[in-house]
């Protein structure tokens, strides 16, 4: 079998029709976001794929809700997943808002915005470029971890 060389010329056409096919479903999942954005637990069923348990769902109501929340729950049992879907879900429906991460430590919070990043990959669009720490939207939110280093140190003098 003899291999061929491809021309530049013979490459553009297909790449162009990829390209407008790609903006087109861009362009498709984005308008299906904003429309399912308002009602959380549809966003969360079709643009993140999973169906929240009903004290999920009840974490949900409330985080609508309240302006302040605490979850204490057991162990492997949701917590983090679906905090990590309402803080997604706020930084997308409140565009230019700025939401702050606290764990105990850089590990932790870097895990919330790698569980983060995971939904993001089910999103294509919304944030182009993200990295360990910091996630820019491109509808100019930011989702940013911080280690709470104050209370380690605290904890050190006692």
């Amino acid at each position: 079998m003899k291999i061929k060389a491809m021309r530049p010329n013979q490459i553009k056409p297909n790449w162009a029709r990829l390209q407008e096919k790609d903006a087109f479903i861009n362009r498709f999942q984005t308008d299906e976001a904003k429309n399912l954005a308002k009602d959380a637990e549809a966003f969360f069923k079709r643009m993140l794929g999973f169906k929240p348990t009903a004290y999920q769902q009840e974490l949900i109501n409330f985080f609508e809700g309240n302006q302040f929340l605490a979850a204490r729950w057991c162990r492997q049992s949701g917590k983090s997943w679906v905090c990590n879907a309402l803080i997604l879900n706020y930084a997308y429906t409140h565009p230019g808002s700025w939401i702050g991460v606290v764990a105990p430590g850089w590990r932790q919070s870097k895990a919330i915005i790698r569980r983060i990043q995971g939904f993001l990959r089910k999103m294509p669009g919304l944030c182009p470029k993200p990295s360990r720490t910091v996630l820019h939207l491109s509808n100019g939110s930011i989702i940013e971890s911080f280690p709470n280093w104050e209370s380690r140190q605290h904890k050190h003098e006692r």
